[in-house]
């Protein structure tokens, strides 16, 4: 039997998170696995290690959702207390959020400096964004070669330049 860390779990959320909500999280795996986001910020490639952890909305029953914790900012996030191997937390304005849709489904939460301008695709892969891969793939198929060898580059500078930001509570 092979067993998976919470972060690897799928998660698909119909509570959206919102301000003062209570969440908590496994102290345990906070600092497991960290991912390079890399971004354009003023026409500058910018890239920093974020930890992907799960939580649970204590507020509304439990509803997981996924938290991202810039390392730069995990001292900070460590201040909050533990309870039961759990760090406890309330949302409050320090934290960003990106989502699936306008109706909150899916909602992610970001932690870290907010002067980070970061789409919401660099953490999630979005709806826009798997479409615009697909198109990438048909294009590829009809015209092999030299265009399929383009477009991964065309598709990395359309995410650079266009996408949702986060959005703050």
């Amino acid at each position: 039997m092979t067993t998976t860390k919470p972060q690897d779990a799928e998660i698909h959320s119909t509570k959206a998170v919102t301000k003062s909500n209570v969440l908590e999280t496994n102290a345990e795996y906070l600092t497991s696995d960290p991912m390079t986001v890399q971004w354009s910020q003023k026409w500058t490639t910018r890239s920093e290690k974020y930890y992907s952890v799960v939580f649970e909305n204590i507020t509304q029953g439990g509803e997981r959702g996924r938290l991202f914790i810039s390392e730069k900012a995990l001292d900070e996030f460590k201040h909050n207390p533990i309870k039961d191997g759990n760090y406890v937390f309330k949302v409050d304005e320090e934290y960003q959020y990106g989502q699936a849709n306008s109706a909150g489904n899916d909602r992610f939460l970001v932690f870290h400096n907010k002067n980070n301008t970061i789409y919401q695709h660099r953490f999630v892969r979005s709806m826009w964004l798997n479409l615009g891969h697909k198109i990438g793939e048909i294009a590829g198929d009809a015209a092999p070669g030299a265009v399929k060898n383009v477009v991964p580059a065309v598709e990395k500078q359309i995410q650079n330049m266009f996408g949702d930001p986060l959005k703050n509570f």
